[in-house]
């Protein structure tokens, strides 16, 4: 049997999903859209229905992905009569509700030039390629969050700055999702089965360190918690490397001087091969400065120390020519008489 192009996809779901719908939403008015969110974009197929503060929406894309790698076409259908109906119900007055929402904020980390046109329409913080920006839990699950993103428009009618929107989701984040800082050898035989017990590696023994949160849901975005980044340099001893494994953790590795070039090689090559382009964090191998207290690409530290090498050996070699002036100076001064102005001539040669 010939399998459905995606645009008969489209239309087929679009029409057999609604004798599955209960009661409840049959009337409700569904519309297939392009869906753009952080990291990624897609055809969503969007399910309005009165008295409804969320209008959920459905991966097509993904979706019509599994049909082709053999997924029934039932079964599919199923999936999105579940998506559909199982949608939290939100209330539009809370979402506006500045002191209500204050406490449901978090912070989420991605690739500020990847998401440009996203980026455009939120408020966020950039970081030297990262984007930090804020989103509001609607309903939170073992291992799902359910959220809605800030954006300009939400910004606006809250009436605050972003400053204190920053702020607050920062504060917010740490409670809702705490972040977890472990060895990763710690984490790979909890993961095993032998137990979670940080102990059984230390943090001088390691030679990777996780860092995520609780839930291990958009993880990578706790190293902008409050004092964190000095915090991991605390245990680490020092500068050290972050390895964007993905936007859920990243992977942290002592500065021993030896450059970044080999990891960024593997990071781009990990992430062209193996984690999806939703999940994906950055190409790029960043680097934490623990006496600065600078986050930045590693190749942008480099290029900041090596203008700070440039800028000490200007300073070097303009105090030894001063020096040099004033030693004359004083010979100068030592040899009254007609001596002195042949000296200066001298030094004028």
């Amino acid at each position: 049997m010939n399998k459905m192009t995606f645009d008969e996809f489209i239309d087929a779901v679009q029409k057999d999903v609604r004798p599955m719908l209960s009661r409840s939403y049959r009337d409700a008015e569904l519309r297939v859209v392009p869906f753009q969110k952080m990291n990624s974009s897609y055809v969503a197929l969007q399910m309005e229905n009165a008295g409804s503060g969320v209008v959920p929406n459905v991966n097509l894309t993904n979706l019509y992905r599994d049909y082709r790698d053999g997924i029934a076409f039932d079964r599919i259908l199923k999936a999105v009569t579940e998506q559909l109906q199982s949608d939290p119900v939100v209330d539009a007055a809370e979402i506006l509700d500045y002191s209500r929402v204050k406490e449901k904020l978090f912070i989420r980390v991605s690739d500020a030039e990847k998401n440009r046109d996203v980026l455009a329409k939120t408020p966020h913080k950039e970081v030297d390629g990262l984007a930090v920006t804020y989103h509001i839990q609607v309903q939170k699950g073992s291992d799902f969050t359910a959220s809605t993103q800030v954006t300009n428009v939400l910004l606006e009618a809250y009436g605050i700055t972003p400053e204190q929107l920053h702020a607050d989701a920062i504060e917010s984040g740490k409670i809702l999702y705490p972040s977890r800082v472990e060895p990763l050898a710690s984490v790979m035989m909890g993961m095993m089965g032998g137990g979670l017990d940080t102990d059984m590696v230390s943090f001088e023994d390691a030679g990777l360190v996780m860092i995520s949160n609780t839930q291990g849901m958009n993880g990578a975005a706790a190293l902008f918690y409050p004092g964190q980044m000095d915090l991991v340099a605390e245990k680490m001893g020092g500068d050290y490397m972050i390895i964007p494994s993905s936007v859920h953790e990243l992977l942290v590795i002592r500065d021993d001087g030896t450059g970044y070039s080999t990891l960024e090689t593997m990071v781009r090559e990990v992430n062209s091969a193996i984690v999806s382009p939703e999940d994906q964090l950055s190409d790029h191998v960043y680097h934490y400065d623990a006496k600065d207290h600078v986050l930045e690409k590693a190749e942008t530290f480099e290029g900041r120390m090596a203008q700070k090498k440039l800028e000490h050996e200007g300073t070097k070699e303009k105090t030894s020519v001063l020096q040099r002036l004033n030693d004359k100076k004083e010979t100068l001064g030592s040899h009254p008489g007609k001596a002195a102005p042949n000296r200066l001539k001298d030094m004028m040669l």
